[in-house]
């Protein structure tokens, strides 16, 4: 009795320690809606579509190929823009004011390019709102082969008093919003969109940092590529 107690604990054991980190992916909302395969250039690779619970797409590329930044380039162009905000326009305001920046940062064999927006403005009651719109954030593993795992992350922090925050899909913290994704196995790309939402104040606004960031991990190596923007309105 207690050996066939053993035997099935141990399998137990063994059934929870073989589930891939996807599926716990796929438990927060994500799950995979198409897998396709595109030609660039001559080279055959799949591309995985992914949707969350917000009906945000995520891309990845599972296959390995020689020219990472083709592909990567033709996985962009996939990307449905449409749900991107352009900045609301108010007649009673100053603004809004539009700003909009590439930036990547980079770590030995990973990368990350965030394409960030928004604009500014100020209404007659001496209110400043910053609103970022939605934007796209691409982590590269940029060495040969696939990495092991990928995680993407970004938030957005504001300098100011008597903040509200408006950022639907995004963790809340004090002057703070952040998202994180689940770990991604075997892909060397991750494509992805951040979505915006607006900060106002009735106080001095003095600026704003953006950051995202990449957790690549390869063997033993990990690589943090970090990409940041600081806006600073123009109309305090």
């Amino acid at each position: 009795m207690n050996q066939r107690i053993k035997k099935v604990g141990l399998s137990l054991l063994l059934a929870v320690s073989l589930v891939p980190l996807n599926s716990a992916f796929a438990e927060e909302g994500l799950r995979v809606v198409e897998k396709k395969t595109y030609e660039v250039e001559g080279e055959t690779f799949e591309v995985v579509t992914s949707k969350d619970e917000h009906g945000t797409l995520t891309y990845t590329v599972p296959t390995d190929v020689i020219n990472k930044e083709a592909v990567a380039e033709f996985v962009s162009g996939l990307a449905d823009t449409s749900s991107i905000n352009p900045p609301s326009i108010s007649p009673l305001s100053y603004g809004p004011y539009p700003w909009s920046d590439t930036v990547q940062g980079t770590d030995r064999s990973g990368t990350v390019t965030w394409d960030i927006g928004g604009s500014n403005k100020k209404d007659l009651l001496n209110k400043t709102t910053m609103t970022i719109k939605n934007g796209r954030l691409k982590a590269v593993y940029t060495a040969s082969g696939t990495a092991d795992s990928i995680v993407v992350a970004y938030d957005y922090t504001f300098s100011t008093s008597g903040l509200t925050l408006e950022f639907p899909f995004l963790k809340t913290e004090k002057d703070k919003v952040s998202w994180t994704s689940e770990p991604v196995e075997n892909t060397w790309l991750i494509d992805t969109t951040t979505h915006g939402g607006e900060a106002s104040t009735y106080f001095l606004m003095n600026n704003a940092k953006l950051e995202a960031r990449a957790d690549i991990y390869k063997g033993i190596n990990i690589f943090r590529p970090v990409a940041r923007k600081t806006v600073t309105p123009d109309i305090n």
